[in-house]
C-alpha cells in the first residue's frame, strides 16, 4: 500500500465517522467504507494509535479522536475571520450593490469586524461602531437564534431589552418569535429597528464546533431600500455564509 493510498483510506474513515453522532463498530465501519476488514484493521489501529480514533474497549465501537479537535482548535487560532470573508463580501457588495458587513457579539452589542462600502454614492451612512444592540441588528440576531439554549437563555435573562426605534422589538415573548423565525428560514433582517433610516439582512457563520461566532450582513438606507428589497439576496448571502464556515470546519449548514 503506497504512503498516498493510505492518507487517502484514512480521511475516509475519519469522514465515516464523522458523517455519523454516535459510535460505529468494526462491521459498521467496512459496510460504509466499502474497504475489506483487512484494510479497515490496519488503518483502525493507526489511527488509533494516533488519537485520530477512539475505541472503546467494552462497546467494541469506534469515534472521532480527540487529537482531531486539537488540530481543528491550532487551525482555528490561524484564522483571521474577515480576511477568510473578504471575497464573499465583495462578491456580495457586486451583486447587491450595497453595503456589506461582518461582525461579531462582544456581550451584548454587535462589533463590526470589517465592512466594504455600497456602490451608491453616500453608501455608508454611519461608520462601524461599538455599541449597537444585539437584538435590534441583523447581525446581532442572526447570531443570537443560533446560540446553544443554554447560552441563549443565559443571554436573554440578562438583556436589558430597550427601545431604540418605534420599529425596535423589545417585548420578550415577540422576540422569541423572532428567534424561531429566524431558524427556520436561515437569515435574519432588521426593518429600521435600530436606527430608523437602516434595513439590514444578515446569516450566521459558524465555527469547527458549530457554533455561531459572526454574522454576514447587507445593509442599506431606507431612502432607496426595504427590507423586502434586500430579501432578494436571501439565498446568496446564506450561501456565502455558508461557503466561509466551511473553510473553518463547520458543518452546520447541512443541518439547518
Amino acid at each position: 500500500m503506497q504512503q498516498s493510498s493510505i492518507i487517502e483510506k484514512s480521511i475516509v474513515l475519519l469522514d465515516v465517522l464523522g458523517d455519523v453522532s454516535r459510535p460505529l463498530t468494526f462491521t459498521e465501519i467496512v459496510k460504509a467504507s466499502d474497504f475489506n476488514k483487512s484494510t479497515v484493521h490496519r488503518l483502525l489501529s493507526i489511527l488509533t494509535r494516533q488519537g485520530l480514533i477512539n475505541y472503546n474497549e467494552a462497546a467494541k465501537t469506534y469515534m472521532l479522536g480527540h487529537k482531531l479537535l486539537q488540530f481543528a482548535r491550532k487551525a482555528w487560532r490561524g484564522f483571521d475571520l474577515q480576511t477568510l470573508a473578504l471575497d464573499e463580501m465583495l462578491q456580495l457588495n457586486a451583486l447587491s450593490g450595497e453595503n456589506v458587513s461582518i461582525g461579531m457579539l462582544t456581550g451584548n452589542e454587535v462589533m463590526h469586524l470589517r465592512m466594504i462600502e455600497s456602490q451608491h454614492a453616500w453608501g455608508i451612512v454611519h461608520p462601524p461602531v461599538f455599541n449597537e444592540p444585539a437584538y435590534t441588528t441583523a447581525t446581532g440576531k442572526a447570531i443570537l437564534a443560533f446560540l446553544s439554549t443554554k447560552i441563549f437563555d443565559n443571554w436573554l435573562d440578562q438583556c436589558e431589552f430597550k427601545r431604540r426605534t418605534k420599529w425596535s422589538i423589545i417585548e420578550r415573548e415577540l422576540f422569541l418569535k423572532e428567534m424561531k423565525r429566524i431558524r427556520k428560514r436561515g437569515y435574519a433582517t432588521c426593518d429600521r429597528e435600530d436606527m430608523d433610516y437602516i434595513v439590514g439582512i444578515a446569516a450566521p457563520v459558524f465555527n469547527f464546533l458549530n457554533e455561531p461566532i459572526a454574522a454576514i450582513n447587507i445593509w442599506a438606507p431606507t431612502n432607496r431600500c426595504s427590507v423586502k428589497n434586500l430579501t432578494r439576496w436571501s439565498d446568496e448571502i446564506v450561501a456565502a455564509a455558508a461557503r466561509i464556515s466551511k473553510l473553518i470546519g463547520s458543518n452546520q449548514y447541512q443541518r439547518i
